[in-house]
């Protein structure tokens, strides 16, 4: 390509409002954006203090005790089912008489 048309394709990028820039120009503009949308989507969240990393830390703690008291919650609800069943049963079985004949009494 020679630098007439080189020149005429620069100028009727320009004039369309287009910019040329190098790729680590290109790169580093990039860079810059992200890192602008990152402090951006941190400050709408409210974790862009210097304590977010405690607060972080914090919300991973609860989330782990909640998974403890989460699993003991469903464990006792299942034993409280269990023997309220085998409560059930075993008062069927004394109103019946089904124990007192099992027993020999």
């Amino acid at each position: 390509m020679s630098e007439d048309a080189l020149n005429a394709l620069v100028a009727r990028l320009n004039d369309g409002g287009y910019t040329i820039i190098k790729n680590d120009e290109f790169e580093e503009a990039l860079e810059r954006a992200a890192h602008r949308g990152a402090k951006r989507a941190l400050e709408g969240v409210g974790l862009h203090d210097e304590d977010a990393g405690n607060d972080i830390r914090d919300m991973r703690s609860l989330m782990g005790s909640y998974r403890v008291i989460s699993k003991a919650f469903w464990t006792s609800f299942a034993k409280i089912i269990v023997w309220g069943f085998l409560a059930l049963i075993a008062s069927f079985g004394l109103k019946t008489g089904i124990i007192d004949a099992w027993t020999g009494k």
